[in-house]
């Protein structure tokens, strides 16, 4: 399931928008950003004996769609990992 209607509507009224969503409704863009080094911030915290690693990492111009009239927009996603190592994600997001 594409957003794209929703988010055109959005821009063609001059506004912004932030998607949150799961990698299967976007193939195109896992395809887009798959074998592509993407930008990447990694954050290490420690409160008292707890740590826990942020990973970002984000991509701009990623088309929505496959098609020729797909919209462009900024991919951006955040991995948690705690110090044993169980990994959690938050939602990637798309936003224009």
């Amino acid at each position: 399931m594409s957003h794209q209607p929703i988010c055109q509507a959005v821009l063609d009224q001059g506004g912004h928008f932030i998607v949150v969503c799961k990698p299967d409704p976007y193939p195109a863009i896992e395809e887009f950003r798959s074998g592509v080094g993407l930008d990447e911030q990694v954050r290490e915290v420690r409160r008292g004996k707890q740590r826990t690693r942020y990973r970002y990492r984000w991509m701009c111009g990623v088309p929505m769609r496959s098609d020729d009239k797909a919209i462009n927009v900024n991919w951006f996603s955040i991995e948690i990992t705690n110090q044993d190592g169980k990994q959690g994600h938050l939602p990637q997001q798309l936003h224009h």
